[in-house]
C-alpha cells in the first residue's frame, strides 16, 4: 500500500512541475523535458523494486523500441490537433493513443538485442526529430487558473496510467512490459492540459521539442540496463540519471539557458524558486 501511494505522489507531482516549467519558461523546455526519463524512469524503477532488477533490464530493449511507438503517439497527437475546443483535445488523444495501441503491437512481436533495440531507438529519434523541425516555437503569455476539475483531471490520468502501467508488469511480460514503460505518462497529461488551456500551438511546441528529450531517455536506459545488475536499483537509477542528464545539458544548452526568445529561461527560474 504503502509503494502505490509512493507511485501516485512522485508521479503527481512530476506533472504539475512540467506544466509549472511549460507556464514560467516556455512548452519548448517543457517538451524537451517530458522527454527527459521521468515517466520511464519510474516505470522501471518500479518494476526493479517489484519484480526483481534482472526483469526491468530485461525489460530495457522493449523499453527502448517502445520509443518508436510514443514519437508515433506524440505525431498523431499532432495531426489530430486542431483547436483548443475539448472535442479536438479528445480526437488528438484517440488518435494518438490508437496509433501508440498498433505500434507497439507490431513491435512486441520483435526479439531485439539491446544493441539493435538502440540503434532502432536512436534513428527514430533522429527522423521525428528532422520532420518536427519546422513546427514553431511558441510562448506561453497569460497565466493559467487552477480549478479543482483541472487538479483532479491530472491526479486521475497519471494515478491510473502509473498504477496500471506498473500492476501489470508480472501478467504480461518481457516484451509488453517493456513497452509499457516507454508510454509518454508523463508527456500525455501535460499535453491535454496545454493544448486546452493554451491552444493547440501551444501543444505543438511540446510536441516539437518530445524527441530532442528522448536522447536522455535513451541514454538512461542503456545506463541502468548495465548498472541495475551491479550496483542495484537505488545506485543504478542515479547512474542513470547522471548520464540523462549531462546529455540533457549537452544537446539542449542553449534552449535551456541561453534562448532569450522564451517568456524567461530556465536560470532565471531556478533563481526566482531559490534552487
Amino acid at each position: 500500500m504503502e509503494l502505490v501511494f509512493f507511485k501516485i505522489i512522485i508521479t503527481v507531482l512530476l506533472i504539475l512541475a512540467l506544466t509549472w516549467v511549460a507556464e514560467k519558461a516556455s512548452p519548448q523546455i517543457a517538451g524537451i523535458l517530458s522527454g527527459y526519463p521521468i515517466g520511464t524512469a519510474l516505470v522501471l524503477f518500479f518494476y526493479g523494486i517489484q519484480v526483481g532488477p534482472d526483469f526491468a533490464v530485461a525489460t530495457v530493449p522493449y523499453n527502448l523500441l517502445g520509443h518508436v511507438s510514443a514519437l508515433i503517439f506524440v505525431c498523431l497527437y499532432f495531426l489530430g490537433s486542431r483547436d483548443s475546443t475539448v472535442g479536438s483535445t479528445i480526437f488528438a488523444s484517440i488518435c494518438a493513443l490508437g496509433g501508440y495501441a498498433v505500434a507497439a503491437w507490431g513491435l512486441s512481436n520483435m526479439k531485439p538485442s539491446l544493441l539493435s533495440a538502440a540503434a532502432v531507438s536512436f534513428v527514430a529519434i533522429a527522423i521525428f526529430s528532422f520532420i518536427f523541425r519546422s513546427i514553431p516555437n511558441t510562448t506561453i503569455d497569460r497565466p493559467i487558473h487552477y480549478t479543482p476539475g483541472m487538479v483532479i483531471f491530472r491526479i486521475l490520468i497519471s494515478t491510473v496510467m502509473v498504477l496500471a502501467i506498473t500492476g501489470l508488469a508480472r501478467s504480461v511480460g518481457i516484451n509488453w512490459a517493456g513497452l509499457f514503460s516507454a508510454f509518454p505518462l508523463v508527456v500525455f497529461p501535460l499535453l491535454a492540459l496545454i493544448h486546452l488551456n493554451f491552444g493547440a500551438q501551444r501543444a505543438h511546441t511540446v510536441l516539437k521539442n518530445f524527441p530532442s528529450g528522448l536522447w536522455t531517455v535513451l541514454v538512461y536506459s542503456i545506463t541502468i540496463s548495465l548498472t541495475y545488475g551491479r550496483y542495484g536499483v537505488f545506485l543504478g537509477t542515479a547512474i542513470g540519471y547522471l548520464a540523462a542528464t549531462a546529455v540533457l545539458l549537452v544537446i539542449n544548452w542553449r534552449v535551456l539557458f541561453e534562448d532569450r526568445t522564451n517568456v524567461v529561461s530556465l536560470d532565471k527560474i531556478l533563481k526566482e524558486a531559490k534552487l
